[in-house]
């Protein structure tokens, strides 16, 4: 019995292109610099804003109970996965999962009422 590989959805099959580069007919991709949009320019004001919302943020997190704290910092800070942060801790991947889940919900909760 000869096996048939498996072909994937419609829409999800790999597409194989080259990479991006200047196109044959000697046109770049790059939209030229008057189409660029420019950043925003930075006001006092907004710098006064970013720093206080940072300070509340970090104030949230440092009143997290530890292993909630740990969790979240391992994975929105290191960028570890639930699976690598479960290995380093020893701890169920569903144990990790509830912790990042509770201390997001415990951030989010903060934030809104400092907002208010």
């Amino acid at each position: 019995m000869t096996r048939r590989p498996i072909a994937p959805p419609p829409g999800l099959a790999r597409r194989r292109h080259h990479a991006p580069g200047p196109r044959d007919d000697g046109h770049d991709l790059d939209p030229p610099d008057h189409l660029t949009p420019t950043p925003p320019l930075s006001t006092p004001e907004d710098e006064a804003s970013l720093a206080e919302d940072e300070a509340r943020l970090r104030s949230a997190i440092a009143r997290l109970a530890d292993e909630r704290r740990l969790v979240l910092v391992m994975v929105e800070w290191n960028g570890m996965s639930g699976v690598e942060v479960a290995r380093v801790l020893g701890t169920p991947v569903g144990t990790v999962w509830r912790r990042l889940h509770e201390a997001r919900a415990e951030v989010r909760r903060a934030l809104e009422r400092g907002a208010q």
